[in-house]
């Protein structure tokens, strides 16, 4: 079964705060990765520990708990998870892009609007997230019937043309690197954004 994660927003919301807030957190050094995995250039901490982070302070912070059961609830099926090296491989648009070589992100998003590629085993923080094996089976389907649409709306029509299949062969070194927490592609590190971005150019 999936483990329940929180994103930036998810992880604010049960503290009664924003995304921003908590990269406050982390640039003050409050907060930082040891229980994330960094999924398409974003953390996502196990939900356990975003729920106990609160304690774990200099200054305690109360968990929101109407907010905490609506992120547990949009996430089912999930179990709790304590220890980040029991996650199994999870990928985000970044790393579907590097497994299946495509050239941009739209063509994931234009796949799933046709029906031809599943919504993500977890939507947070305003991104799709999927199991690796849950991104793999959903190819081997598509490839097996590229004229199929087995995520679209009931009733939908089949696509009457055939779509490139053949950008749903999976590169078996990205695939491997992934299984293996050796992956060091797109997404695979958290860029800096906003004045970190800027100062880090500069210092370049």
């Amino acid at each position: 079964m999936k483990p329940l994660l929180a994103g930036k927003s998810e992880f604010g919301a049960i503290y009664g705060t924003t995304a921003a807030r908590v990269s406050e957190w982390v640039t003050r050094g409050v907060l930082d990765y040891s229980y994330a995995r960094v999924i398409s250039g974003s953390p996502y901490w196990l939900l356990d520990y975003a729920r106990k982070f609160g304690e774990l302070t200099a200054r305690p912070k109360a968990v929101d708990e109407a907010a905490l059961e609506a992120v547990v609830a949009s996430q089912q099926p999930a179990a709790w998870m304590a220890n980040v090296a029991d996650l199994p491989v999870i990928v985000g648009q970044q790393e579907v892009m590097a497994i299946f070589g495509l050239e941009h992100g739209t063509l994931v998003e234009q796949a799933q609007q046709r029906g031809v590629w599943p919504a993500g085993d977890w939507h947070l923080s305003g991104s799709h997230l999927w199991l690796l094996s849950t991104a793999l089976e959903a190819a081997e389907l598509v490839t097996a019937d590229p004229t199929a649409r087995p995520w679209a709306p009931p009733g939908a029509e089949r696509v009457r043309q055939k779509p490139l299949s053949r950008i749903w062969a999976a590169d078996d070194k990205v695939v491997d690197a992934l299984r293996a927490d050796t992956y060091d592609g797109p997404g695979s590190r958290i860029l800096p954004r906003g004045r970190a971005a800027k100062k880090s150019t500069s210092e370049s």
